[in-house]
């Protein structure tokens, strides 16, 4: 009987969430849900349902955008939110979010800033980074603190080094993690695997892979495998430090359930 209202909950989350777009999208979900709950596979069934009908995953993870080195533009809600813009060639999506993670010259643009930046936009970072921006909307985010955005939630998390000096613990600098609609993405930023981490529970994760600076490949692996996210996407290689050779690396040590996708 429990499986059965485990079924009906997340079928009835499903087709009541925006997932369900038209009349035939519906159709076919219900086609789905009767092949894939024959012969009473309930748990096989609750599990089909939420890849087919709950891929709000999938379509977030289509909705990250990499744009080389740390720089990530992700749509959510309507909105666009672009963590450490740097090197960005002209781009038709203009920022309603802008995310800092800290102040070293390939995170904080202030000249990228602007060619993202719209009037209303808003730039939320660590104070070394506030106090600078000329954007006039800003504020100054410490580790743990919450903003709310319409439906989105972002959550400001650690990000430091252990055994390098690079990203000191003390200047309080930043990842982020973003949720929306019950999936949540993090971003790691500048950081060693921190014993932060091993406390996150989130779906997508985008890591640094190249080393020298932050985790390298085998260290983001392992943290990969330590909190089994469905997603993981491999940044910070092919400029500055990293190449193909660390997201390989990477590949050949995540296991599953996580799928690696390359942006």
């Amino acid at each position: 009987m429990k499986r059965i209202i485990t079924l009906l909950m997340i079928f009835s989350s499903v087709i009541f969430s925006k997932e369900i777009k038209d009349i035939d999208e519906l159709s076919k979900l219900l086609i789905y849900t009767k092949n894939s709950c024959s012969k009473n596979n309930v748990d096989g069934c609750v599990e089909n349902i939420k890849l087919k009908g709950g891929s709000m995953i999938d379509r977030m993870v289509d909705n990250i955008k990499w744009l080389g080195h740390a720089s990530i533009m992700i749509k959510v809600d309507d909105k666009n939110i672009f963590i450490d813009p740097w090197k960005i060639k002209e781009i038709k999506d203009k920022a309603d979010i802008i995310l800092i993670t800290h102040s070293h010259f390939d995170h904080y643009s202030e000249e990228d800033i602007k060619k993202v930046a719209k009037v209303d936009s808003v730039i939320y970072g660590p104070e070394d980074v506030i106090s600078k921006t000329s954007l006039k909307n800003k504020k100054v985010l410490k580790p743990y603190d919450e903003i709310k955005s319409g439906n989105i939630n972002i959550k400001a998390f650690p990000a430091y080094n252990l055994n390098k000096n690079f990203h000191p613990k003390e200047n309080k600098w930043l990842g982020y993690i973003i949720e929306y609609n019950g999936v949540s993405i993090y971003i790691a930023g500048d950081t060693d695997f921190i014993p932060e981490m091993r406390e996150l529970k989130v779906n997508i994760v985008i890591l640094p892979v190249g080393g020298t600076y932050t985790m390298n490949a085998k260290e983001s692996a392992n943290f990969t495998n330590t909190i089994k996210p469905d997603v993981a996407i491999p940044i910070h290689w092919g400029d500055i430090v990293g190449s193909k050779k660390d997201v390989d690396e990477f590949i050949k040590n995540v296991k599953k359930p996580t799928k690696v996708v390359l942006k």
